[in-house]
């Protein structure tokens, strides 16, 4: 997600959980943007709306990123597969493990 998709999601929050202070502001942007910019704009989007059916305050962080079980889209020669983070960091510490091996014969 772009910058300015954030800003779209957090407007979204501000006006769907209008009776509760959440106010935008460039500080709130920058933080938000660096916790949730891996996560793609339109699932985001969803999970607001899911979260505004529920929640009686606006979500946090914490809440968007559990309920959007974040993706990382990897483009492969053959076809497109998706990953979740901690598939990434298994398969990472399986290469550096194997990079270790080989560099040791």
């Amino acid at each position: 997600m772009i910058k300015s998709e954030l800003v779209k999601i957090l407007s979204a929050i501000q006006i769907t959980f209008e009776s509760t202070k959440f106010d935008i502001t460039p500080e709130k942007v920058e933080l938000w943007y660096e916790c949730l910019n891996d996560l793609d704009y339109t699932e985001t989007k969803a999970v607001i709306t899911k979260l505004a059916q529920t929640n009686k305050y606006p979500p946090s962080i914490a809440e968007i990123r559990q309920a959007a079980k974040p993706m990382i889209k990897i483009s492969g020669y053959f076809e497109e597969r998706h990953y979740s983070i901690e598939q990434i960091r298994t398969l990472e510490k399986q290469l550096l493990e194997c990079n270790q091996t080989i560099a040791n014969d």
